[in-house]
């Protein structure tokens, strides 16, 4: 039998899962287009490396949560999340999927991307933030739309939409208690 776990195994296990909140913050900032969310996430000197962008977490955030009338909708899904921490310092590596849908030209083009996130994040004041984020993309498909969004077909009659604002639903659950 196991004996309880130390003091330090308990920090340790709760710094992970602040880690793990962090990481679904920043998916739920990029989805919904909210720059505050966003910002939350990273320490102010962060800094990041998406290929198409490297620089300030600040200035990525700004760009991400711009109003851009080309993203219909977009979806992030974290998992297989691995993080070390070592003291103050914490790694980590998250599997990411990314659905998108985007207009271009006047249709709807859907992509889907698969990558992870190599992450350094630091404890400052209590708090875990990012400090650096490399994006590395392992995968990515591209092709027309064939969402169903209204009508009487199999998911047209699905009626509860996300939305990339905050006239989201999550926004009204948030504001309740």
């Amino acid at each position: 039998m196991r004996d309880s776990p130390t003091s330090r195994e308990i920090e340790e296990f709760l710094a992970k899962q602040e880690l793990h909140e962090l990481t679904a913050r920043y998916c739920r900032g990029i989805d919904r287009a909210d720059e505050a969310i966003l910002l939350s996430v990273w320490h102010t000197d962060a800094t990041v490396d998406y290929g198409f962008m490297k620089g300030s977490a600040k200035e990525f955030s700004q760009m991400m949560t711009a109003m851009n009338e080309q993203i219909v909708r977009t979806i992030h899904c974290v998992s297989n999340e691995l993080f070390e921490v070592d003291g103050k310092f914490a790694t980590g590596e998250s599997y990411l999927f990314s659905i998108s849908t985007r207009r271009i030209d006047g249709k709807e083009m859907d992509t889907l991307v698969g990558g992870r996130y190599l992450d350094r994040f630091e404890l400052r004041d209590g708090e875990w933030r990012l400090l650096h984020r490399t994006f590395i993309m392992d995968w990515n498909m591209n092709q027309p739309s064939t969402g169903e969004w209204s009508g009487d077909g199999r998911f047209g009659v699905l009626t509860n939409h996300g939305r990339r604002d905050k006239s989201d639903p999550v926004y009204s659950l948030l504001g309740k208690h």
